[in-house]
């Protein structure tokens, strides 16, 4: 039987990789300065009192949930933070009693559950992402992240893979509410996310956009289209919300044809 798979990916539109490894922290030199008279305003993980700002940044860059931090030289305080200047640029103001540093030792967003992004495109615009690939998120911070499927690359990247059904590959049919219990299982076929899953996923990322990619193994045809980010886009959206169900699974839609 031909090859035809459904997938299904979400944009996410609010700010919101492979899983990486350790990255080597052996006489490493740093990438990144102090930026003088800037300060990125909450998003504190941490902060405690420091008499000097090398004692600040050390004690970031010994922990990989650090992604940056900020001293406040008035108060001697260092403030660490689990976002940078990238991931929230809007936060990142001129503080002329401050100083603002990225660590370069922390764990990069999304490849490690201890620093899990709250979507793919929050990795994507973190600048954090490294290509296409699993990555782990928690849209809630709820604390229990997870591992999902993001495709960094087509149509600007920051897609969530949510669905992928491919034909004449029989599996156990699971049927769940959950997306927290359906997303990881992308390298599984026939799992189904039901109706209200789907509801809540959008409650909690808030995407507007669906992307879909089919294709035929015996012709090397594709089928690939993307709604719009507006009004009719948004009622094409609306009309899955009506969906009883949802695959979610294997990932072959990176195979070589694409």
């Amino acid at each position: 039987m031909d090859g035809v798979f459904f997938a299904v990916l979400l944009f996410l539109v609010h700010p919101a990789a492979a899983v990486s490894t350790d990255e080597p922290r052996n006489g490493a030199c740093r990438d990144n300065r102090e930026e003088f008279g800037f300060a990125l305003i909450g998003h504190d993980y941490k902060s405690f009192h420091a008499d000097n700002f090398g004692r600040c940044f050390f004690k970031c860059s010994i922990e990989e949930i650090c992604q940056s931090i900020t001293f406040l030289w008035n108060s001697k305080e260092c403030k660490m933070k689990n976002e940078t200047k990238r991931s929230r640029p809007a936060d990142f103001v001129e503080n002329s009693a401050a100083t603002y540093m990225e660590n370069s030792f922390r764990a990069k967003k999304g490849s490690k559950a201890l620093v899990p992004g709250t979507s793919c495109k929050d990795i994507l615009e973190s600048g954090d992402a490294q290509g296409d690939g699993e990555c782990w998120i928690d849209p809630t911070a709820s604390g229990d992240p997870f591992r999902v499927y993001c495709d960094m690359v087509t149509d600007g990247g920051g897609w969530l893979l949510i669905t992928q059904y491919i034909e004449g590959n029989p599996s156990l049919l699971v049927q769940l509410n959950s997306y927290r219990q359906i997303l990881p299982k992308y390298t599984i076929n026939e799992h189904y996310l039901l109706r209200s899953g789907f509801n809540q996923l959008k409650q909690d990322m808030g995407f507007s956009q669906i992307r879909f990619y089919c294709f035929k193994k015996s012709v090397g045809r594709v089928f690939h289209i993307m709604t719009s980010n507006d009004s009719k886009g948004n009622d094409v959206v609306k009309f899955f919300y009506n969906f009883q169900r949802f695959t979610s699974s294997l990932w072959f839609f990176l195979a070589p044809s694409r």
